[in-house]
């Protein structure tokens, strides 16, 4: 029997010793190549988290200008400068060295665009440089996954078909059934009795032996059983065993014995219910959990353990907390980016932010609100829930702690816990905490200009160990979220305004428009008017030529003839008296006679020169100048300026003719002149008159605004009857000058010009 039992146990012991040699072989094999390619693994994840946050910062400094943003910049390049480098260090083959190289052309790229953003003027980016940039992010950040990071070891584990991990399982499970089966065959020995004593010392060496091999495992190892309650549902489990790496991975110290409502009895029911199933499926369990109780992040392989009829469940577990928060860092920052990309109004991105923050860290609220200390209100937009009440609404900031209160206004991050034992908070767990669903949470005040503007709540209904991690990572996305937030508004507030004055605008111009409609009205009455009145004058003036030109025929033909008698009479008086006392008489009266006939003619020809209907206006003004010199004895110079044989309409050579008549008129009656020079000026498009002299001169708008001023206005008016206009430039002491300036248009001017001579 002795013999039987211990060649059981060497036969037993030996499967076991050459099984765990073999896998202690394979997981040397493995580790070796492991601790080549981790670092270089390591390096290629940091590279990627680094990269990311350095594309993030860019982005948003570009946005915003904020020089906070472009100081984390430049920091995150100098991170994955030193991470390239060191990746760089480890590379060992030619293939890692080109991999090395090509993502530092990558890298120099999008650090030479990314300097250029922050060296520029925002206002000068086009989107198409940000998507740009972006692009080169993604393709960095893609080769980095598929290439990088995937080393030789990752291949030759592909191919074998196992990992590190899952031989060190293997391993801890050959440990596990060898010290099971010591345990099998020692108890057996005890029953068989004292014939097997000899083989106990053997028995003990070999269970310390197997013993020393499960206590040296990395993973943590327990054996729990579960408890059920009178209706047989699973409502607790106990420690059975425990490595002593179970310590190592969760925390906890001597578990071995109790259950674990006593170890962490906040700890949710997933545990529970899943080693249930196992141990009622019989079939093992492989997943990825978070302990709130704990803080961590788990990678757990349950089967079932013992007898069959048992219920027991053997638990194999590693802590994951790292990679799980880099994953969810990385992908919660690379959402936070998208929704900066996207936004275009205010409460949308803060609840889409909200639901990010929440769904990622697990929490039952998450919310951004708005504070105003100074009429104790908190202001909730928009908030995430699940499984509470939504807080969305305007409530007191004296409702909360004051203490918590107070930490926020001194720009603190309050981190709770456990708000029910937390002294902050405790004496209002029933009242205010406790009922809104808020057993830890994490408050990020937001400060501008040193006052307590907003805040970033996440909550859990559970006690929960906030790490440092956890804490900065929302206090960094608090303040990105709300700087965007705040260039949101200022954008649309400028829209707001872009809006208010385009109405303004078009209320203007309506109002404009009417008014132009108005004035379109009164200027066509106006015009009708001055045509009105323009059509008056030139009958006023067609009258007043016809009255001069009966006159002048009536003086030439009338009285010019009875002038004419009476020299003739003189003439024979004088005959008749030859020598007698009366013929100087005779003489002085024949010398008055000759004047007055001279006087009558010049009069008549003022009144309507008969050579302007058939010289025309040069020609006529000429006569007209001389004689006028003659008779006031006023040197007078006429200059006619390429005017040729041109003949003008009728009423325009009229008009000028009294224009430069009126203004000489003016000159021997009131500028004690020396001289006068007229000049008479054809251009391509039109006909210039110009009457100067060196008179006393006068106060030309003075004048035009006197009573005394009718003989100026009368010019002006003639001028506009033929469509020019009339400036006369003057001052006392300085002379004269009269300009008038007509439109000439030859078709007209020479088709009237023969009319009138017909």
């Amino acid at each position: 029997m002795l013999f039987g039992f211990g060649g059981l146990i060497a036969l037993l012991g030996g499967f076991f010793l050459l099984l765990t040699i073999r896998l202690h072989s394979i997981e040397n094999s493995l580790e070796e190549q492991a601790n080549v390619a981790r670092p270089r693994a390591d390096e290629a994840r940091q590279l990627e988290i680094n990269l990311l946050k350095y594309a993030l910062e860019v982005t948003e400094h570009t946005r915003t200008s904020d020089e906070r943003f472009r100081a984390e910049a430049m920091k995150a390049a100098g991170l994955v400068d030193l991470h390239l480098h060191e990746y760089e260090r480890l590379v060992s083959t030619d293939e890692q060295r080109r991999l090395a190289e090509d993502f530092a052309a990558q890298w120099n790229e999008i650090h030479a665009m990314g300097r250029e953003m922050l060296t520029s003027n925002s206002a000068n980016l086009a989107g198409a440089d940000l998507t740009r940039f972006e692009a080169l992010r993604l393709r960095a950040e893609t080769f980095l996954n598929s290439e990088m990071e995937a080393d030789a070891s990752a291949a030759y584990v592909s191919r074998l078909g196992l990992t590190v991990s899952d031989v060190r399982r293997i391993t801890s499970l050959a440990i596990i059934l060898l010290f099971i089966g010591i345990i099998i065959v020692v108890t057996t020995s005890t029953i068989v009795g004292t014939s097997i004593v000899g083989t106990e010392t053997d028995l003990r060496d070999s269970e310390q032996k197997y013993r020393g091999l499960f206590e040296s495992i990395d993973e943590g190892f327990c054996i729990v059983e579960i408890d059920y309650d009178p209706e047989d549902i699973a409502n607790d489990y106990r420690f059975v065993e425990a490595s002593p790496s179970f310590e190592k991975q969760t925390g906890l110290c001597g578990a071995v014995g109790k259950k674990v409502s006593e170890m962490m009895p906040t700890e949710k029911r997933f545990l529970l219910e899943t080693f249930a199933e196992v141990a009622t499926d019989k079939e093992p369990r492989r997943f990825e959990t978070r302990s709130d109780s704990l803080g961590r992040w788990y990678e757990v392989y349950a089967f079932p353990f013992g007898d069959p009829a048992g219920r027991q469940v053997a638990v194999l577990f590693k802590d994951i907390s790292e990679r799980k928060n880099d994953e969810n860092r990385i992908a919660l920052l690379a959402r936070l980016g998208e929704l900066m990309r996207m936004a275009d109004d205010v409460d949308e991105f803060l609840g889409s932010v909200a639901a990010a923050v929440g769904m990622a860290f697990g929490a039952r609220r998450c919310l951004f609100n708005e504070i105003d200390l100074a009429t104790d209100t908190e202001m909730v937009h928009s908030d995430y829930v699940d499984g509470v009440e939504s807080t969305k609404g305007e409530h007191k900031v004296s409702d909360y702690s004051p203490i918590t209160s107070k930490e926020m206004a001194a720009g603190r991050t309050v981190v709770n816990r456990d708000s029910r034992t937390d002294e902050r908070t405790a004496n209002l767990y029933d009242t205010v905490y406790g009922p809104a669903g808020e057993r830890a949470y994490v408050a990020v005040p937001m400060m501008r200009a040193g006052q307590w503007v907003a805040s970033l709540f996440l909550s859990t209904d559970e006690p929960r160990n906030w790490s440092a991690d956890d804490v900065r990572l929302l206090e960094g996305i608090a303040e990105r979220a709300w700087l965007a937030t705040e260039k949101l508004r200022a954008a649309e507030a400028l829209q707001r305004s872009r809006d208010e004055l385009e109405t303004r605008v078009t209320e203007r111009t309506a109002q404009l428009m009417t008014t132009l409609d108005q004035l379109k009205i009164e200027n066509e009455q106006r015009l009708h008017a001055e045509t009105e009145r323009t059509n008056l004058l030139d009958q006023l003036v067609s009258i007043q030529e016809d009255e001069r030109r009966r006159i002048a025929r009536d003086l030439h033909d009338e009285l010019g003839q009875q002038v004419t008698a009476l020299r003739l009479n003189l003439g024979n008086a004088r005959e008749i008296a030859k020598g007698g006392p009366i013929t100087d008489l005779i003489d002085a009266t024949q010398k008055i006679a000759e004047n007055l006939d001279a006087d009558i003619g010049f009069l008549a020809w003022e009144l309507r020169p008969a050579t302007l209907d058939h010289s025309g206006l040069g020609p006529t003004l000429s006569a007209y100048i001389r004689e006028w010199s003659r008779f006031s004895s006023v040197k007078a110079d006429f200059l006619v300026q390429s005017f040729g044989t041109t003949r003008l309409e009728k009423r325009v050579e009229l008009n000028l003719y009294r224009i430069v008549q009126e203004a000489l008129n003016n000159v021997s009656k009131y500028a004690n002149a020396q001289t006068v020079s007229v000049l008479l000026e054809k251009t391509e498009k039109h006909i210039s008159l110009i009457i100067e002299d060196d008179g006393l001169g006068f106060d030309a708008q003075a004048q035009l605004a006197s009573v005394d001023g009718l003989g100026l206005i009368g010019m002006r008016e003639r001028a506009a009857i033929i469509g020019g206009s009339l400036i006369i430039e003057s001052a006392p002491g300085r002379g004269t000058t009269v300009f008038v300036r007509v439109r000439f248009d030859p078709l007209i001017h020479i088709e009237e010009s023969k009319k009138g001579s017909a």
